[in-house]
């Protein structure tokens, strides 16, 4: 079985809103929901971690078998509480922030993933990127530099393993491929994401998602 934990912790601040920007409105329902029903479509046992002030609003749009459990202070607590209620095999993490994630990119997520490989979703960089140094700036070679997304995942042993020892070092990590990295010899894979799969940070991102859902 695959577990998703879906991350929604987080708040509006950077929007300049008053409430936590996956509750906004999208086609009808919750930003959030967009990707939960595609999860839950496929199957998936999810797991939403969430803050506690969300809880009621989040109570009505989702079902008796999807999870709840509270975030903690960084993204990298949140996911660890995730864990803990997770009981497949296989575990992603998603950002409920990014509701237009394809069903095709998750499967091939999945598919990537096994004893051996971890996998993450993510677009190639095209923009010339460069490095702040001491002496100025470093042009970089983009054709080495991928822009991460979510989904992420892993084997649940091994990436259970790695959350626990991050726990150990105070939860540095910004996201699992970062936590892998460091505590497991897993081979990273690169699953290339859909162009829609953007994350929701500004006013603007969320009118151009009212936009390809055509409201």
């Amino acid at each position: 079985m695959v577990s998703v934990i879906v991350v929604m912790a987080g708040s509006g601040s950077r929007m300049g809103l008053n409430e936590n920007k996956v509750l906004l409105p999208l086609a009808g329902k919750p930003v959030f929901m967009h990707s939960v029903d595609l999860f839950t479509s496929l199957g998936f046992e999810v797991i939403l971690v969430i803050r506690a002030e969300d809880e009621v609003k989040i109570r009505e749009y989702i079902s008796k078998e999807q999870i709840v459990t509270y975030g903690g202070k960084s993204r990298s607590e949140s996911v660890f509480n995730g864990l803990a209620k997770a009981s497949g095999d296989v575990i992603l993490v998603h950002d409920a922030a990014r509701p237009l994630i394809s069903k095709d990119v998750v499967l091939e997520c999945v598919n990537a993933i096994n004893d051996n490989t971890a996998a993450f979703v993510g677009k190639k960089a095209v923009d010339t990127i460069r490095r702040k140094t001491k002496d100025g700036y470093i042009t970089l070679n983009r054709d080495s530099l991928v822009y991460a997304q979510t989904p992420q995942g892993a084997c649940a042993k091994i990436l259970k393993y790695a959350y626990n020892e991050e726990k150990k070092n105070g939860f540095l990590s910004t996201d699992e491929i970062a936590v892998l990295e460091k505590y497991s010899k897993l081979k990273i894979e690169l699953v290339i994401g859909n162009d829609e799969n953007f994350k929701l940070t500004t006013m603007k991102d969320y009118a151009l998602t009212k936009e390809l859902v055509g409201e």
